[in-house]
Formats: structure tokens, C-alpha cells, sequence
């Protein structure tokens, strides 16, 4: 039985907001969560999540690598230890991935933890990332 739920989303309202509301309704029924946010708007999301009383943690931006090659890969590697530190202090029983090319490093991060890993897309055509 899951008891502890990592959930990875950001970048645009369509990640962050159905990754808020499994974060309430797994918190209503007994859980904790914790979201993972990225993109540009992950401070603001950040304060959206904590005023729903949903903890959440804002990761290192991570630009498209199209636009800056070296800026995603040093975004990546942020992402990728700040998501191994919270793995490690929240300690969850699985991660549920919003999609977007931001929850690359927290996906890499859980399978270095051995977090069970499960994926929603929303979209009607899977991205890239996915």
C-alpha cells in the first residue's frame, strides 16, 4: 500500500495542476505527498501547492535543450541531485511523473533510488519525454 507519493510536474498549468489534485485527494485518503516542481513557473507553483496545504519543492531550472544545450544539461544534473536529496529525506513509495521534458532528472533520480516509477500523460499525443 503506497503511504508516501512523490509527484513530478510543472512547466505548464496542464503538468501542474492534475499533479496538485492526485497530491489532495492521495492526502485526503490517509497519504503524504510531496510534489517535485520544474520549469519557469515553479516558484509561483510552489506557493499555489503550499496554499492548498501540499508540500511541494521548486528544482533548478532546466531550459529546452533546442534553445540552450549546455544550460539543459547543467539543468539536468541540478535537477537530477536536488530530486536524490528529496528522494532521500521524504523517502516515498513510488513517483507519479505529470509528463514534460522537465521530470527527466527526477525520473533519472528515482531509478538510482529504486522508486517505483509510473507515468501519466495527459495529452492527446505522448511527448517526447515520454
Amino acid at each position: 500500500m503506497l503511504r508516501k507519493l512523490m509527484i513530478s510536474c510543472g512547466g505548464t498549468g496542464g503538468h501542474f495542476y492534475p499533479g496538485l489534485a492526485v497530491a489532495r485527494v492521495f492526502a485526503a485518503r490517509g497519504g503524504a505527498s510531496r510534489l517535485l516542481l520544474s520549469g519557469i513557473h515553479a516558484e509561483d507553483q510552489k506557493n499555489k501547492a503550499e496554499a492548498c496545504q501540499t508540500e511541494a519543492v521548486a528544482l533548478p531550472k532546466m531550459p529546452q535543450i533546442k534553445k540552450n544545450p549546455l544550460g539543459f544539461a547543467l539543468g539536468m544534473l541540478r535537477g537530477f541531485f536536488a530530486a536524490r536529496r528529496e528522494f532521500h529525506n521524504f523517502a516515498p513509495d513510488a513517483l507519479l511523473l505529470m509528463g514534460s521534458f522537465a521530470s527527466l532528472p527526477v525520473w533519472l533520480a528515482a531509478l538510482t533510488c529504486g522508486v517505483p516509477v509510473y507515468l501519466h500523460d495527459g495529452n492527446a499525443r505522448i511527448g517526447k519525454a515520454n
